[in-house]
């Protein structure tokens, strides 16, 4: 079953929003879906202890050994979501051998892309190990009607991995319905907008896993 992780080692890059509203999106679709947190930090664990009727199951799996282990659940559930290390670290390697897909979110902000280079070195040296590991990049936070400079573009550009159409806006909802350890398709605040585009990154993932 498909294993897609997130990983990026910015901070504030919106990897856990995406971890567990992808998670959800998933579930809705009549998918069984595992929630992974491989980052020290516990960020999906602490949003999933803020609801105790929180729907998504999440297993921690915060070593290097994350591949070996992810293996013993990997046929239980239709996609495993990995919230992944922050860091390029050994479980960040370990982290890219266990997947079929990576999302790199990624604010289209130079320092936020320089910051990548690391991370991008290691998903693509994966993906010459793995030739059926496919990568793409997300950009997040985007700012509605605001266009992204030619600099930066050439820059994700020369990075050579594909740009996924998805994309992520900045809307106040994504931080608040995680506070209440809930994702935009279970919050009255939602609108229809990021659900709509939750759901058009997940569809676009799976067809670039197809």
């Amino acid at each position: 079953m498909p294993v897609i992780s997130i990983l990026n080692q910015k901070g504030g890059s919106g990897k856990t929003t995406i971890a567990i509203n992808l998670a959800r999106a998933y579930q809705l679709q009549g998918h069984s879906v595992l929630l992974v947190d491989s980052d020290k930090q516990g960020s999906s664990r602490d949003w999933q202890s803020a609801d105790e009727n929180n729907p998504i199951p999440l297993l921690v799996l915060d070593q290097v050994s994350i591949d070996r282990d992810i293996k013993k659940v990997v046929n239980k559930y239709k996609y495993i979501i990995v919230d992944g290390s922050p860091q390029a670290t050994e479980i960040a390697v370990a982290t890219i051998r266990a997947s079929n897909f990576i999302l790199i979110p990624m604010q289209p902000s130079p320092f936020d892309i320089w910051a990548s280079s690391n991370l991008i070195e290691l998903v693509k040296q994966g993906m010459t190990k793995n030739q059926n590991l496919k990568a793409g990049i997300v950009l997040t936070r985007l700012v509605k009607n605001t266009k992204i400079g030619n600099e930066i573009s050439q820059i994700i550009h020369d990075f050579e991995l594909p740009v996924l159409k998805s994309n992520i806006g900045q809307r106040t909802c994504y931080p608040y319905s995680a506070s209440l350890g809930q994702t935009i398709f279970d919050t009255e605040r939602a609108s229809s907008e990021p659900v709509a585009e939750i759901n058009t990154l997940a569809n676009e993932i799976t067809q670039l896993m197809s």
